[in-house]
This record gives C-alpha cells, sequence and structure tokens, in this order.
C-alpha cells in the first residue's frame, strides 16, 4: 500500500514535465525495482559523480 502511494506522489511530481512512469515513450521512465519510489522519496536517492 505504501508503494502505490509513493507512485502516485512521484507521478505528481513529474507531471508537469510531462513524463510518465512505466509509459511507452522514449522519454518516459521505467521503474523495475518496486522499492524505488519510497527510497527516492525518503532521500535515500543519491547522485554520485
Amino acid at each position: 500500500m505504501k508503494e502505490l502511494k509513493a507512485k502516485k506522489v512521484l507521478q505528481k511530481i513529474l507531471d508537469p514535465s510531462d513524463v510518465k512512469i512505466n509509459g511507452n515513450r522514449p522519454w518516459d521512465i521505467q521503474i523495475h525495482n518496486p522499492n524505488f519510489y519510497e527510497r527516492v522519496l525518503s532521500g535515500g536517492f543519491r547522485y554520485r559523480e
């Protein structure tokens, strides 16, 4: 249930950019790990160069 809520929140964040979660367009994001949504929203995603 948490996963579904987190996915909806993330989709609302992406909506202004016209990016869909698991959409079929080249610029849509594909998510294969169901833990991704909560991890990103909790700040657990870090970008490293």
